[in-house]
């Protein structure tokens, strides 16, 4: 029987995530990006089908280069954890 989706194991992280995934990854609420994708901080979701995804890389390349300036404290802790 196979197992079920949330217990499985992967070598790597996905490269394409879902809100909830990138979310997880970000240590934060779904409604957090949301929040920042209207706002800018977060690059917009594709769509692959009808799924709503982000391109990992992207998110962490925007992190890395795009928040320079941002006033929001949650963003200058993700943007100094990147450095380290």
């Amino acid at each position: 029987m196979p197992r079920r989706k949330e217990y499985v194991r992967r070598p790597y992280a996905p490269d394409y995530v879902s809100v909830n995934t990138l979310a997880y990854r970000l240590d934060c609420s779904p409604s957090t990006i949301d929040a920042y994708v209207k706002a800018g901080l977060l690059p917009r979701p594709i769509l692959i089908g009808s799924m709503v995804r982000w391109r990992f890389d992207d998110v962490a390349k925007f992190l890395e280069d795009g928040l320079t300036e941002v006033d929001d404290p949650y963003v200058k802790g993700l943007k100094n954890g990147a450095q380290k």
